[in-house]
């Protein structure tokens, strides 16, 4: 065990140096501190804006950190918070142009350092990798909260059972409320308003028409993820009933949900030492989540622990298929993911992007072809090419207000494959107010992403 110990000592600390020195040496070249490169990078993905509270817990810093780095980042030009918001803790905070810009600048030459530092490696084996580093700190905090057990936790008879615990998800998972009652899945619903009329709603109080109706009439539409406090009060009720919680959850490259739900979970676990809280960050969206769960709830069903479940669903992520088309790439543009130009000469030229969701949880562009149908063919031609089981395999479609399209999909892949669509849902607004009506998405088990 010493000289395990010794080993991993000296290998973590000689990575950290020396990524330590990389990052000095190129962020002296932008007058920036290696801090503030992480924030500004962070800070990118969120383009409708983050509070310094949330980078803060994004980031892993302490909150002071955060608002002088704000206040140093402000004065260089590269963020800007919102006129309406006085204090900069609880405002909103986005970059600027030029943070934007530097960000996606610096975004590639972390992505090449990272690349470079891991030749050899396979990218299998990078996500292993990473989440085990992530899972390793997470453990090394509680750790650090509760101290050493003065017993050996490995001879501690396990006490869980198939009915003792429960798959909770939230609303990303674009899976109708009806649905996960059906499967005993409680969620909590992440929210949206139209900025003309500024009202909060939910999935419930809104329906898919509804939405994407206002998006075609111009309606912009801003999501918010849900809350720390929201999920606690959610999480401790099931906690005071014996019960252990598995949270499958929305791809934090999208939203800061998942990490509400992981600092809900640490608060709880000082209250109830005796009960498991796992999340998981699925690093999926819209039904691709929902697709997760699903196939979760089957293992519970067949009497799967929750560890069991915890493993079966860590193996699953970086095998999900989830591929997406756009009909009209003025929302797209919204979200920066295309430039007005490349925007206005694709819709003029009838281009349709197909996007996929990457290791990282991001929605990202893959190709472009012509014509939606074309689009469609090319979500089919990525299940022959991917999926682990053509005929037999668990298939989800969702759709933004396109159902025959979500149909024609389908019937593609049955006269193709064999294969029957398990589930056809809408794309929800947390996908859709990004994405627009007419977006068209495909979810199954595959090699890789």
């Amino acid at each position: 065990m010493t000289s395990r110990f010794e080993h991993f000592s000296v290998v973590i600390t000689n990575v950290y140096r020396q990524w330590m020195k990389i990052s000095a040496a190129e962020l002296e070249k932008y007058e920036i501190r290696g801090q503030y490169a992480i924030f500004i990078v962070t800070m990118q993905r969120y383009p409708d804006g983050v509070s310094a509270e949330d980078l803060a817990d994004l980031c892993g810093r302490e909150k002071i950190d955060v608002i002088r780095s704000m206040t140093i980042l402000t004065r260089k030009g590269l963020v800007e918070k919102n006129p309406a918001d006085n204090d900069i803790y609880t405002g909103v905070l986005k970059l600027t142009e030029e943070g934007d810009k530097l960000a996606t600048v610096l975004r590639e030459k972390i992505s090449l350092a990272v690349d470079l530092s891991c030749k050899g490696v396979s990218a299998r084996d990078r996500v292993i990798f990473f989440r085990t580093l992530e899972k390793m700190s997470n453990n090394m905090h509680l750790i650090l909260e509760r101290g050493l057990p003065s017993e050996n936790i490995s001879n501690k008879k396990g006490t869980d059972t198939m009915g003792n615990y429960v798959i909770f998800t939230d609303s990303g998972c674009d899976i109708k409320p009806e649905m996960l009652a059906e499967w005993g899945v409680p969620y909590k619903s992440l929210t949206f308003r139209f900025t003309d009329d500024n009202v909060e709603h939910s999935n419930e109080d809104m329906d898919a028409l509804t939405f994407y109706n206002k998006m075609r009439e111009g309606g912009v539409a801003k999501t918010a993820a849900v809350n720390v406090d929201s999920f606690a009060a959610d999480f401790e009720e099931i906690l005071k009933n014996g019960l252990d919680i598995l949270y499958i959850g929305f791809s934090s490259g999208l939203s800061t949900t998942y990490n509400s739900a992981r600092l809900a979970a640490d608060q709880l676990r000082e209250k109830y030492p005796e009960r498991k809280i796992i999340t998981i960050d699925t690093l999926a969206a819209s039904a691709g989540q929902g697709l997760i769960v699903y196939l979760a709830v089957e293992q519970k069903k067949k009497g799967a622990t929750i560890d069991e479940v915890k493993a079966y669903v860590e193996d699953l992520i970086p095998r999900m298929g989830i591929w997406f088309t756009v009909d009209d790439l003025e929302y797209l543009k919204r979200g920066g993911r295309v430039s007005p130009t490349a925007a206005f000469v694709g819709n003029m030229l009838g281009i349709k992007p197909v996007l996929y969701m990457d290791d990282e949880g991001h929605l990202t562009p893959r190709m472009k072809v012509r014509g939606r149908k074309t689009a469609i063919s090319t979500l089919a031609q990525k299940y022959a090419e991917m999926a682990v089981d053509h005929s037999n395999g668990t298939v989800f479609i969702s759709h933004g207000d396109c159902i025959k399209d979500a149909e024609l999909l389908a019937s593609m892949l049955k006269d193709k494959h064999g294969v029957e669509v398990k589930v056809i849902t809408d794309v929800g607004p947390v996908i859709g107010a990004h994405s627009g009506p007419g977006t068209l998405a495909l979810f199954f088990v595959g090699t890789s992403r």
